[in-house]
């Protein structure tokens, strides 16, 4: 070997590596231990852009049937007279319905109780207060305002409640249902276009609560009045959709 060289030799035969070799493979394994010599993970995926919307869908029908909710009460000293006076009440007022053409059927028992009400601070004898709820559904809106005030004449002491139906009530909601998509639809292709993209598809719909609201008023007169105004169906949905941006 020539003076200031540097060797690795090896075995009995004397095999020498010259450094740079050395050096080499050192590096080399050093670099595949290395984090950096490893495979980096992928970066994640951008999600790709959401528009979400709302929509309210209305539907507007006129009533299509009617229940009207009678009450007879009746007091007494005693609870036997209390009930004896209301059942001879009640009497009368079936017969008065049936008069004006309702049927048994349509005239049902909504509830009925006897109670005592002696012990209320202002009572100064015995009383009792006998209670019967009558409940007419009829078929024909236009009458409602005849048969309270055959009801009253006969015996009911006042009217509780009015509510008016439509004819299918499931039919209306979905034809509501209908008209919020549509409008979260249109919202959303608003949303799109205004931001430089397009609609893309639907991801979710979810439809939230909604509600029947019957507009109806009954007012005092010579003949009952009762103003029947359309019925409001409104169903309500939440919507999500993909965004697609505009091609460069």
């Amino acid at each position: 070997m020539q003076q200031g060289s540097l060797s690795c030799c090896f075995g009995s035969r004397m095999r020498c590596i010259k450094p740079s070799i050395v050096l080499a493979v050192v590096a080399s394994l050093a670099c595949a231990g290395s984090p950096f010599a490893q495979a980096q993970p992928a970066r994640a995926a951008t999600p790709p852009a959401q528009i979400a919307t709302s929509g309210v869908g209305e539907l507007k029908l006129p009533p299509a049937r009617a229940t009207v909710l009678l009450v007879v009460e009746t007091a007494a000293t005693d609870a036997a007279t209390a009930a004896q006076d209301n059942a001879r009440r009640v009497a009368r007022v079936r017969r008065a319905l049936e008069k004006e053409g309702m049927p048994g059927a349509a005239v049902q028992n909504a509830g009925y109780s006897v109670r005592d009400e002696a012990r209320r601070p202002e009572a100064k004898e015995p009383r009792f207060v006998a209670r019967n709820a009558i409940s007419v559904a009829l078929g024909d809106v236009a009458r409602v305002g005849a048969i309270i005030d055959a009801a009253l004449e006969a015996g009911a002491t006042h009217v509780e409640d009015i509510r008016f139906y439509v004819a299918d009530e499931a039919e209306a909601k979905r034809k509501a249902l209908a008209a919020a998509v549509q409008e979260a639809r249109a919202q959303a292709e608003a949303i799109a276009q205004a931001a430089g993209g397009r609609l893309g598809a639907v991801i979710e719909i979810s439809a939230l609560d909604g509600e029947v609201r019957p507009l109806a008023m009954a007012r005092a007169a010579p003949q009952t009045d009762v103003s029947r105004g359309d019925i409001v169906v409104t169903q309500r949905v939440m919507a999500r959709w993909r965004f697609v941006p505009r091609s460069p």
